[in-house]
């Protein structure tokens, strides 16, 4: 099956500014797929669509056999997100921001036992009481990844995941993805 399927997808934004032109591709669960192309190539426009923030100008959508413009709350919760610039209360502590992001994506079950394991598993174990201000760019990306898999989603969506780092940030990052994959601690799909 599918995680995600693309089919002649395109956005304009006014008549004559086109993101996305008539794009098709698809992802199978299990695999880690990537969007690669120059600044302004539509890679945010496609993802704002994969996760319904803004509807295509033409095209389809379909994350697990449903139909995002229709049928989004269906596989909402299935979802995890890293945006490009996390957004996290700088003077709480990185452990009172997940509790709040896990309170708001309604993970009440074990939800103490699950950041725990984030932490470790996002290389963070021992920050958890730091603020969330003293964190350097790379933590704050670690941290996002640990928000987005609060509720274990079957397919984690990441934006711009390296950006902004320095070399052994952005290879840290990108060899926590790598992990998480390899490993599939995250799920099913991993974009």
């Amino acid at each position: 099956m599918n995680a995600i399927e693309v089919l002649e997808l395109t956005k304009r934004y006014k008549k004559d500014v086109v993101a996305v032109d008539s794009t098709s591709f698809a992802v199978k669960q299990g695999a880690a797929f990537g969007l690669l192309g120059p600044i302004g190539s539509g890679k945010s426009s496609i993802i704002h669509m994969l996760l319904n923030f803004t509807k295509p100008t033409a095209g389809t959508i379909r994350i697990f056999d449903r139909e995002i413009t229709t049928q989004f709350h269906e596989v909402q919760s299935k979802i995890g997100y890293l945006p490009e610039r996390p957004g996290f209360y700088g003077n709480f502590s990185a452990e009172k921001n997940l509790r709040i992001f896990a309170n708001l994506s309604g993970v009440r079950e074990e939800r103490d036992e699950r950041i725990s394991k984030l932490f470790t598993l996002a290389g963070l174990e021992g920050k958890e009481a730091d603020r969330v201000q003293a964190y350097s760019l790379g933590d704050r990306k670690r941290l996002g990844i640990a928000a987005a898999m609060l509720n274990e989603p079957e397919l984690l969506i990441l934006d711009e995941p390296s950006t902004g780092l320095d070399p052994e940030g952005r290879r840290d990052v990108m060899a926590l993805i790598h992990e998480l994959n390899v490993h599939d601690k995250i799920g099913r799909a991993h974009v």
